[in-house]
């Protein structure tokens, strides 16, 4: 938490005029989610901190302090960007404990995310068959398998990720059947005239026996996510597959590219307004900011609820924080276009801004006049929109540390 600059210090601050300096020794890693990128070992994590009457640094972020009284503070801020960090294995903010996250405090009802898809259709029909016979669901030889979707559509309903069984009639009076097993959602019965909709899809696979059919009029250039898969049923029990991205991409199960191979990610630098709200037990810090260097002119506006708590002599705080991004920050560092591939196919921009998630949890204690232990634990849930791009394979960053720390 920023400490607050007091003449008369009480444990929650520093004096002003003073430089506090310390070294975090010991053993941890953040892992990167670029596809092929290096996990960073975080060894040594130097601290620097000033507050003066006014103008304050924090390692590598600078502020001026407008107001300030007992509960409420308002700083002008200029704070690097961070999303270069991982393109970068030397970048500064891979010897924070942060990882820049946060400057001075350290459409519709989904199924799920990485829910995979099973989809079958009605048995073929002799000349007595009528619609609706035979056991409800049952699948023809084979089916359509999709590892990842992020929102299923049947007949323009939405199916939500609730456990257990569904059915319904379908288009042809077909009764189509819905059970959702763990992290699988199974789709059985469809017939001709039914349509399934999957959003935010990755891939698609043949299960054995299965006829699948590419629609080439429905695919125009792959413009990236989310992806959209529509799986109907054609007379034959063919299943007529149409897509926003080419077919290729879908079979090959969305090529990746190695962060490496990519042209050079620049760091940004961020200045905006601060505002922090303190109570005895609580803090909420809220920045809104603005890239002033002109490297991809996007924003953020950053978020972070802090609770400290002291257990005898150790000092614990759990932090909650959302980061929101904008389109700009997103194409600049996850886009691919061609400054990075020859290959059209694989070009990736954003659909719109992403919103990360934080959860945190630190804890200090002090040993002796110098040195204290120190652990960290630390997750990142990145926005569907950074996940989707075919440099980024994991979608959340974790970061752990634990080790012992000097002050000078």
């Amino acid at each position: 938490m920023p400490a607050r600059a007091q003449d008369q210090c009480e444990p929650d601050c520093v004096p002003v005029g003073d430089w506090r300096i310390s070294v975090g020794m010991g053993a941890g890693m953040r892992s990167n989610p670029l596809h092929q990128g290096e996990d960073i070992p975080l060894v040594l994590l130097p601290e620097v901190s000033y507050y003066g009457e006014r103008f304050f640094l924090e390692n590598l972020e600078m502020g001026f302090t407008l107001f300030e009284d007992r509960r409420h503070q308002f700083n002008l801020l200029l704070t690097p960007g961070y999303d270069q960090m991982y393109f970068n294995r030397w970048d500064p903010f891979n010897f924070t404990g942060n990882g820049g996250f946060f400057a001075s405090a350290g459409g519709g009802p989904a199924a799920a995310s990485s829910y995979s898809i099973n989809i079958s259709a009605m048995p073929a029909r002799t000349d007595s068959a009528t619609p609706g016979t035979g056991p409800a669901g049952s699948a023809s030889a084979g089916g359509v398998y999709v590892p990842q979707a992020e929102r299923v559509i049947i007949n323009d309903q939405v199916i939500t990720a609730e456990a257990g069984s569904r059915t319904f009639i379908g288009a042809d009076g077909n009764l189509i059947t819905v059970s959702v097993v763990d992290s699988t959602i199974n789709i059985g019965g469809v017939a001709p005239g039914d349509r399934v909709v999957l959003d935010g899809v990755g891939s698609v696979e043949a299960r054995a026996g299965a006829r699948l059919q590419w629609d080439q009029t429905a695919m125009p250039e792959f413009s990236g996510s989310p992806r959209r898969v529509s799986v109907g049923v054609d007379g034959q029990n063919r299943y007529l597959l149409s897509a926003e991205a080419a077919p290729q991409i879908l079979v090959e199960a969305a090529r990746q590219i190695p962060a490496k191979e990519v042209a050079h990610r620049k760091m940004a630098g961020l200045a905006g307004i601060e505002y922090a709200y303190s109570l005895d037990m609580l803090s909420l810090h809220l920045q809104a900011l603005t890239d002033v260097t002109g490297v991809h002119e996007g924003h953020e506006v950053r978020m972070a609820l802090m609770l400290p708590w002291l257990w005898g002599e150790q000092r614990w705080a759990l932090t909650l924080g959302t980061n929101y991004k904008s389109r700009g920050i997103l194409d600049y560092y996850y886009g691919v276009s061609a400054r990075d591939v020859d290959d059209s196919a694989l070009f990736y921009t954003p659909a719109s801004a992403g919103m990360e998630r934080l959860l945190r949890l630190d804890w200090q204690k002090p040993l002796s006049r110098h040195w204290s232990l120190r652990a960290m634990l630390q997750y990142v849930e990145l926005p569907r929109e950074i996940h989707a791009s075919p440099l980024v394979s994991d979608r959340s960053v974790g970061t752990l540390f634990f080790g012992g720390v000097y002050h000078f």
